[in-house]
């Protein structure tokens, strides 16, 4: 079953201030903060998993998310989130696996940005990137399996763009498609 929080006034949804914490099955909507994490302002450890994240913003960093520790994101969607640095997302270590990444926007990672960020089997589709790129990387990026499609990169912008001194690590998967031997 999926619980919904749908915010009504302009307020952040959640903020978590130390420990370990693990979300399941929630749809976050209209979170807003001034400042870091429309939705969820993570100082902990945290796992969230089968989530949805829409239509949230952060006057700052993390339109969806704002985490200052380590997070693991499974089988989530973000949609239509906004903020200055990282859209959707902006964390310390950031792992995405199997998630989706749509109409987010911002200036520096329009859908993540973050200084360690692994992700896996993620779509992102017509995000807006203001400057930066859709994912705004400072340490390392480690990629496999994910698909970039009709982004729009205004002023400038990269799909990726990397910090100086950043590295990236990447594994190319190929799919054929009637193939025969």
């Amino acid at each position: 079953q999926i619980l919904t929080i749908h915010n009504g006034i302009d307020i952040r949804i959640f903020k978590q201030t130390s420990g370990n914490l693990i979300l399941k099955n929630i749809k976050f909507m209209m979170g807003n903060s001034d400042e870091d994490g429309g939705a969820l302002q993570l100082n902990g450890t945290c796992k969230v998993y089968n989530c949805s994240f829409k239509d949230n913003r952060a006057g700052s960093v993390g339109g969806a998310i704002y985490s200052k520790s380590t997070i693991e994101i499974r089988n989530c969607e973000f949609e239509n989130n906004v903020a200055y640095s990282g859209g959707s997302i902006r964390g310390e270590n950031v792992n995405v696996i199997n998630s989706t990444f749509q109409k987010s926007r911002g200036v520096d990672g329009a859908a993540i940005s973050g200084s360690n960020v692994n992700i896996e089997h993620c779509n992102f589709t017509e995000n807006l990137a203001l400057g930066g790129g859709i994912l705004h990387v400072r340490e390392k990026l480690t990629s496999k399996g994910c698909v970039f499609t009709k982004n729009d990169l205004a002023y400038n912008s990269k799909e990726i763009l990397l910090a100086e001194n950043a590295t990236l690590e990447y594994t190319v998967e190929l799919k054929l498609v009637n193939a025969t031997s």
